[in-house]
Parts: structure tokens; C-alpha cells; sequence
């Protein structure tokens, strides 16, 4: 059953099945109208999760701090299974304010997205980022909306520059504009403790990459590149390799945008693949032709 709790301009609190004994619950800015008690087990939740998907350590930067003045910026997306329900995996988005001629708005950091071992291997990526990001697309009256990502991950990579309009770093040619610069440039300036980066890393802006970002509170998710997940186009993985210093720790900062066209593409891959229209739309097996000596062998 949906069940919608808070909705507004600038918050949302909305829980709904997605099959399996699933539930999702999307929450919009919590640190800015949730009460103490009822944040505190979300963040739980979210470290519960956390605790199991990372294999050395743990993460304390973002909404896993549980200060309240991250959770009031973030957009949080818990995956829930079984009864009592358990958190099995969450994604850590967050608003980030910045100016683009002159004029302020809120941009979408995708942040952090985990899933429990036990959890792995059942699509929930797509639960945890895209039915949130597709709310907050119509919640928004359907206007671009400018997204961010940092990743040293080729599948991650892959996914944003394949995913979003005018992304960037991305293979092909370079489609930056004066917007991706100062989005780039304010994000590291303002805003590095959303995703993990010590004060000592920089921006090579010229590629867009951060150096030397595992430092702020997501040092245990450095990894080395044998260990990052791959995309299933391999150039994502000679790109990763030919530019980032793994042992050093860079990131891509990625720049794109979430627009009518994106929702448009992920709904025709979604209707390609149905079974039903799978079964309309393939390609029927020319009929045998039965020769004197009966149909061919099996």
C-alpha cells in the first residue's frame, strides 16, 4: 500500500511496495522536520547497511554522521525486506545549493547507494535511484535538474555518462558548458563534506577529476582498480585507468542532467523489454520446410 506521509515543495516522506516483500521509503530533507527519536533509527538504518556492504572499516561523512544539518539537505532511499522489515539497501542523495548566473538553485548530489551481501544480485540500484529521482523530476514540475556524481568505480562511471544528458567526463566529445565549470568549481569549494573530501584534496579542472579524495570520511571506499566493478563497455575501465591515480586515490567528478529526454529513454528500455512486448515484437521463426525425408534432426 503507498503510503504518503509528508509532501511539499522542499520535503517528502512517501512508502511504497516494489515487489518480492519489498518496500521503499523515500525521505526528503528528514533533518528538517523529523523528530530526534524517529531520525536517529533511520540513521541506524542506514549504518546498518553500511556496516555490512563495506568490508574494511566504516564511512562517516554525509547523512551516516547523523548531524542533523546533512540530513536536512539530504534525500534519503531505504530498501526494506521481510518481516519485521530490515534495511537491505539505501542511497544518501543531497541537495546542493549552489549559483548559476546569478541565480541560486539546488542541484542533486547522487551520493552514497549501498546494498547489504545478502541483498546483492536483485536489481535494487534501480529502487534506490531511479523511482527517487523520477519523484523529485515531477515533484519539480518537470524542469532539468543538474546532477552530480564522484566515483573511481568504471561501472559507476559508465552508468552516469550513459544515464544523464550532457554528461560529463563521459567518452565522445567533450560537451561542457560555462555551467558544468562553476557547478564543479562550487561543489569542491562548498560542499566536498556531502561526499566524503578532505580539505587537502584538489580539483584538476581541466579533467574534472578530484586528487587525492579519499580522505574526509570515505577513506574505507578507496579500493584499487582490480577491485572496482566494471562497465560493461570496457573503454569505461581504460578511461578510469588511463586517468585516475588509483593509489593516490582520484575520483571523476561527474556534471550531467536529469531531463524529459532521460525519462523518456529509461521508459523505452523498460518497454523493450517487457515480456509482453518482447513476445509481440520479436521476430517469428520462418516455418520448416518439410523435405522427402521428414523435418530435420533435433
Amino acid at each position: 500500500m503507498l503510503r504518503l506521509r509528508t509532501l511539499s515543495r522542499r520535503s517528502m516522506d512517501l512508502e511504497f511496495p516494489i515487489g518480492r516483500g519489498r518496500t521503499c521509503r523515500v525521505l526528503e530533507r528528514p533533518g528538517a522536520w523529523m523528530d530526534s527519536a524517529e531520525l536517529a533509527r533511520i540513521v541506524e538504518d542506514l549504518r546498518v547497511v553500511a556496516g555490512a556492504a563495506v568490508r574494511h572499516g566504516t564511512l562517516a561523512y554525509g547523512a551516516l554522521t547523523g548531524e542533523r544539518e546533512r540530513l536536512a539537505q539530504a534525500v534519503l532511499t531505504i530498501v526494506y525486506e521481510g518481516k519485521p522489515p530490515r534495511p537491505v539497501a539505501f542511497s544518501a542523495m543531497a541537495w546542493l545549493p549552489v549559483e548559476l548566473r546569478g541565480t541560486k538553485r539546488d542541484i542533486l548530489h547522487l551520493g552514497l547507494a549501498l546494498v547489504h551481501p545478502e541483498a546483492r544480485g536483485r536489481n535494487l540500484s534501480r529502487s534506490v535511484y531511479g523511482v527517487t529521482m523520477l519523484l523529485l523530476f515531477l515533484r519539480g514540475g518537470l524542469k532539468p535538474l543538474w546532477v552530480t556524481n564522484v566515483s573511481q568505480v568504471p561501472s559507476a562511471i559508465g552508468s552516469f555518462a550513459t544515464y544523464f544528458d550532457d554528461a560529463y567526463p563521459a567518452l565522445g566529445a567533450d560537451c561542457r558548458t560555462p555551467a558544468h565549470f562553476a557547478i564543479a568549481e562550487q561543489v569542491i569549494a562548498r560542499h566536498r563534506q556531502a561526499f566524503g573530501v578532505g580539505e587537502e584534496a584538489e580539483l584538476d579542472l581541466q579533467r574534472f577529476v578530484i586528487l587525492d579524495a579519499y580522505t574526509g570520511g570515505s577513506d574505507n571506499l578507496k579500493k584499487p582498480f582490480t577491485e572496482a566493478a566494471r562497465h560493461r563497455r570496457s573503454s569505461y575501465g581504460r578511461l578510469c585507468l588511463g586517468t585516475l591515480d588509483y593509489e593516490r586515490g582520484d575520483d571523476f567528478l561527474q556534471v550531467g542532467r536529469y531531463t524529459a529526454f532521460v525519462v523518456f529513454r529509461c521508459f523505452l528500455r523498460r518497454v523493450r523489454h517487457h515480456p509482453w512486448v518482447a513476445a509481440v515484437f520479436r521476430p517469428k521463426a520462418p516455418p520448416v520446410q518439410l523435405g522427402h525425408d521428414g523435418p530435420p534432426p533435433v
